[in-house]
């Protein structure tokens, strides 16, 4: 374990590499790219990376940040590790936004997990695990989140939210919509291949949030149909819906949210005339 009391601010100098079985803990500046499996913990206010790299923090190790403040320097999106951890008051940031997984496809094993209320304050994409806390802790997303990786516990989304990286089912455990802006792409009535669908297994509280469809390919809503965007139990309503085609509404039960065609509606569609 090497414990760095001070800053580590070389820019010049080499990486710093961090063997599997090693953990550096480091709190004020570490200017360097940082390599390895290993952990890095922070200390205290922590900003760690190359801002003037496209892979100035892309370290495959686990981040512990803790209750501390990590600000992740990179040119472009800061990739996350194998494992990123925050307990209460702990604070993501970086400057081009952070991502958790590859690009663009989902892997499960890179993890970031909450054990308090903590905040990522980044725009934030998502395509392995997130673990927020539970009880009454939340963490929660200040910023964009899109991807189509998975959340449990509680999550709280208080600016954009786009699941999927395109058409994808989104599992969520306990969510909250807090003032946020929701965007559904709408390809076909395939869920998660052609249209998003959120899967929630506990429930998902929706507070003066807007709900916004994207219909993909000059995609048309067929008659006929009901498309299920939400699987499970919602409470509350969106304020405001846009792009919902003329004829259509959503219904909102027990058992989710479906997009269904406004009665009176199906005649019209029938015939040709909605």
């Amino acid at each position: 374990m090497l414990v760095m009391s001070n800053s580590f601010d070389l820019i010049a100098g080499g990486q710093v590499n961090v063997a599997s079985d090693a953990e550096l803990r480091v709190g004020g500046y570490l200017g360097r790219h940082v390599a390895g499996n290993g952990t890095v913990r922070a200390t205290g206010a922590l900003l760690i990376g190359d801002a003037t790299s496209a892979s100035g923090y892309d370290f495959s190790g686990t981040l512990a940040v803790g209750s501390k403040s990590v600000l992740l320097l990179d040119a472009d999106e800061a990739e996350l590790g194998a494992l990123t951890t925050l307990s209460s008051g702990g604070r993501l940031n970086s400057f081009s936004g952070t991502r958790l997984g590859p690009l663009g496809s989902v892997d499960p094993s890179k993890v970031l997990t909450a054990t308090g209320s903590a905040t990522i304050a980044s725009a934030f994409r998502n395509n392995g695990t997130v673990n927020g806390p539970t009880g009454a802790d939340w963490l929660t997303f200040t910023d964009d989140v899109t991807g189509a990786g998975s959340y449990t516990g509680n999550v709280r989304f208080d600016d954009g939210f786009s699941p999927g990286n395109s058409p994808a089912i989104v599992s969520l455990e306990n969510g909250l919509l807090n003032g946020a802006h929701l965007t559904m792409e709408i390809g076909g009535d395939t869920p998660g291949t052609e249209y998003d669908q959120l899967l929630i297994s506990g429930t998902l509280d929706v507070q003066d949030s807007m709900l916004e469809f994207v219909f993909l390919n000059g995609y048309m809503l067929e008659a006929g149909k009901t498309y299920q965007l939400f699987d499970g139990q919602v409470n509350g309503q969106f304020s405001q819906v846009t792009g919902l085609p003329t004829g259509w509404q959503l219904n909102y039960n027990g058992d989710g949210i479906f997009l269904v065609p406004e009665p009176g509606s199906w005649a019209l569609m029938l015939a040709g005339g909605g």
